[in-house]
């Protein structure tokens, strides 16, 4: 399976990180600040699957990691121990969120704040997708690593 663009080997297993919000426990729940766990989704695209068959193994991996969730990504790669390197995260490189709820301006007293897309100069992984509701439908900014990326127009 190859992305448009994407300058990788053919992939029969890949690992996506995703964040959660982590609030499962009633202890956290009322407490205010961020409590963001990474979860890694594992799909294996081995034989070639169609979309169908792709789907059900994406909806399986992510069942399996939401029922372990409170998992800790840090003790998770404390535990597996994988090659670290100053090049790549531990364990993904590919980073999925979706927002279920769209961006909206936050109205104060004599204030309001709007969000902002910032663009960090550098991607955090070799792949980042986010998706949130805009309007109709939805927004889908990605960022990638440039030398990843080696045809015009890919991704």
């Amino acid at each position: 399976m190859r992305l448009h663009g994407f300058d990788a080997a053919v992939v029969e297993d890949i690992l996506v990180g995703s964040g959660t919000s982590n609030r499962q426990s009633q202890d956290v729940a009322p407490i205010v600040g961020l409590f963001v766990n990474t979860l890694v989704l594992r799909t294996d695209l081995s034989g070639n699957p169609t979309f169908s068959d792709l789907l059900s193994k994406v909806k399986e991996a992510a069942v399996s990691a939401y029922a372990h969730q409170q998992m800790p990504f840090d003790l998770l790669v404390e535990k597996l121990q994988p090659e670290r390197g100053v090049s790549h995260s531990p364990l993904v490189q590919v980073l999925f969120t979706f927002q279920n709820l769209p961006m909206q301006p936050i109205v104060l007293p004599e204030l309001t704040v709007e969000p902002e897309q910032i663009d960090p100069g550098i991607a955090r992984a070799d792949l980042s997708i986010e998706v949130w509701p805009e309007g109709e439908g939805y927004r889908c900014p990605r960022e990638y690593l440039r030398h990843r990326c080696t045809e015009p127009g890919g991704l």
